[in-house]
């Protein structure tokens, strides 16, 4: 019985070798892993068109630096510099710092949902993972 049983098993891990590799290696897989992150992207590249739209509608541009993205005020169609900034009479920089703010908590949002979403990614690649290793080795320990 216990010779058996070392017999059996190790047939097991010798397909069990053979079998995972070739499934996490194929076509297949590979497959719907890139289309499980390109449905991620396409919605993340969504919610920052969404909020570029909604920033240049209030006169600002989103953009990436170093620390992350920002928003940084226009007028004429270009950038303020922090100078051009203070130059500005009390009353509009009191206008970019009422918009400023109300789109800084959209855009913390939007970062929130980035954030979650990038955690169901991760998830649904588990997920994904066990599904496909399942169906290539279950039958094994049938």
């Amino acid at each position: 019985m216990g010779r058996q049983l070392s017999r059996d098993v190790e047939t097991l891990v010798g397909r069990l070798q053979e079998e995972i590799p070739r499934v996490f290696e194929s076509k297949e897989y590979e497959q719907a892993k890139s289309q499980l992150a390109s449905g991620y992207q396409e919605r993340h590249k969504q919610l920052l068109q969404e909020l570029e739209e909604e920033a240049g509608k209030e006169g600002f541009i989103l953009q990436r630096s170093a620390s992350g993205l920002i928003l940084t005020p226009l007028r004429d169609g270009h950038p303020l510099s922090q100078e051009e900034y203070e130059n500005l009479s009390e009353g509009e920089r009191a206008e970019f710092d009422r918009k400023g703010g109300a789109l800084q908590q959209r855009l913390n949002e939007v970062l929130r949902q980035v954030r979650e979403m990038e955690k169901q990614m991760r998830a649904a690649a588990v997920q994904m993972e066990k599904d496909v290793l399942l169906s290539a080795v279950g039958d094994l320990f049938e």
